[in-house]
């Protein structure tokens, strides 16, 4: 399990863009965390550093107290798994099977390991039966879930995902839910990139929101929603909902049914 810690950490692009100015934060091992913002708030940004694709231009960041400035990006890419909002962007082997192959094998793992891992993915994924199609041939969807199993199939102990509800349907979100509760079971740290604040309020307990390159809110969903996401961020329906029904500060779906149960106490 990994510690992130985020000293002072800004960005500037080589046109002179500031991306990040000053962030400092700490995420703890196992934490699921949410980070929002509107476009151009550093999001991406700030994701690219944690997973060692960018370093900082001042301040540092740590994994395990180890500065990712100090060691190659591959090491930081074995501990920080990233799978991009546009699979296309890393999808490049073969066939799936490959795809799924190429991290376990580049951190060393033995060809059993291998094998293992890439078994599981593909199965938490439902792609087995397409593990020898090439990825170009498959629709979008199946595209996004190729891309995450070669992250899970690194056994990370840190994920970050891009916007990974977008454009889902009820089949491929009931298996993200899937595969974030695995994670969970491995005391994974998870830290999601979205605009979802429904998706936020059920799967996160922790939610960050960048602005104009800075940390604008740090805490729970609820305490954040209360407080005003601000412009850009809808506040979740069911917080919506909880308020009209007399229930406010209420984010997910389970907790505003027991709410309403006769005898509640609500």
């Amino acid at each position: 399990m990994i510690e992130i810690r985020v000293e002072g950490a800004g960005f500037e692009y080589p046109d002179g863009t500031c991306a990040l100015k000053r962030v400092d934060l700490v995420i703890p091992p196992s934490s699921t965390v949410a980070l929002a913002g509107p476009n151009g708030a550093g999001k991406t940004t700030l994701a690219r550093l944690l997973n060692g694709l960018l370093v900082p231009t001042r301040g540092r960041v740590l994994l395990a107290g180890t500065d990712t400035a100090k060691v190659p990006a591959s090491r930081v890419a074995a501990q920080v798994g990233y799978v991009f909002q546009n699979p296309r962007r890393q999808v490049f082997a073969s066939t799936i099977a490959e795809e799924v192959a190429f991290g376990p094998r580049n951190l060393g793992r033995t060809e059993s390991e291998v094998d293992q891992a890439v078994r599981s993915a593909l199965e938490d994924l439902d792609l087995t039966l397409r593990a020898e199609a090439h990825p170009y041939e498959l629709s979008q969807s199946e595209l996004r879930r190729v891309a995450l199993a070669s992250v899970l199939s690194m056994q990370s102990p840190v994920l970050i995902l891009d916007e990974p509800t977008a454009s889902l349907d009820g089949a491929d979100h009931e298996r993200l839910l899937r595969v974030l509760a695995g994670l969970r079971r491995r005391k994974a740290t998870i830290l999601v990139i979205t605009h979802d604040m429904d998706f936020v309020a059920e799967e996160c307990e922790r939610m960050l929101i960048l602005r104009d390159g800075r940390v604008a809110a740090d805490g729970p969903p609820g305490e954040v929603f209360a407080a005003g996401p601000g412009a850009g961020l809808e506040p979740p329906s069911i917080w919506r909902m909880s308020r009209a029904l007399d229930r406010p500060g209420i984010c997910r779906g389970a907790d505003l049914l027991e709410s309403l149960r006769p005898g509640s106490g609500a």
